[in-house]
């Protein structure tokens, strides 16, 4: 019996996947206000939710060290796969963050932008109920970059959907 108790709480430790690093509900301690927030990934996607307005976000990659602010008011596009398309447009600045990844073998320099929008309730619902599968985001040359969520890449998909069930289900 303690073999099978023993084995019972490995198994929940290393093969369950845990919220609890993604989902957090505080209260501010400025205005004593609900929190709610998911953060996947140190904010590769993230939702929160205060009582007058729900941010969402998306940190995007680009080869290279980029040195340009992509302005507030830049759509990032959301293809959903139910066919609906839904237009974002960012609430703040999105400011450079280049990182240099490096190996025994090479070194590559990318830089990060993420992007923030304020949420609807109808766009919040939106999210929570039907996967993106395709996501267009601006280039730092002005034009759009595209790029299809599946394979490795349906996890960031997953990532949007669970947050936004969250948010709504701790609202």
């Amino acid at each position: 019996m303690k073999t099978y108790f023993l084995s019972l709480i490995l198994f929940s430790l290393f093969f369950i996947d845990g919220n609890a690093q993604k989902c957090q509900l505080r209260e501010d301690p400025f205005t004593n206000e609900k929190v709610v927030s998911y953060n996947w990934k140190n904010g590769i996607v993230f939702y929160e939710q205060t009582s007058d307005n729900i941010k969402f976000g998306i940190k995007c990659n680009y080869s290279g060290e980029r040195n340009v602010i992509i302005e507030k008011g830049n759509k990032v596009i959301f293809k959903l796969d139910n066919g609906e398309i839904i237009e974002l447009p960012t609430c703040v600045d999105a400011h450079p963050d280049t990182q240099l990844s490096a190996s025994q073998y090479s070194a590559s320099v990318y830089t990060f932008y993420s992007f923030v929008f304020c949420l609807s309730d109808e766009q919040l619902d939106k999210l929570s109920k039907f996967k993106v599968t395709a996501v267009r985001y601006p280039d730092t040359n002005g034009e759009n970059l595209d790029i299809l969520l599946k394979g490795k890449r349906n996890k960031y998909s997953k990532a949007v959907l669970e947050g936004g069930q969250y948010i709504i289900s701790n609202s």
